[in-house]
């Protein structure tokens, strides 16, 4: 493992769902100090003229 020292891996990609929702962000979370598989996702929504990050889950891939 690599020392958490950086910005870690992000991931985007298209949301093909409900309206409004405009994509997903996966980004990597460091654990102790070391990056690891623990992974934040998120959607993003636009509600009238706001756009909003929503957490879905925090698990390890």
């Amino acid at each position: 493992m690599k020392a958490a020292g950086n910005i870690g891996q992000r991931f985007v990609d298209r949301c093909v769902g409900p309206e409004g929702c405009l994509g997903f962000v996966y980004y990597e979370l460091p654990l102790n100090g070391e990056w690891s598989d623990l992974t934040a996702n998120f959607r993003i929504e636009r509600k009238g003229k706001d756009r909003y990050l929503v957490l879905e889950e925090i698990h390890v891939m």
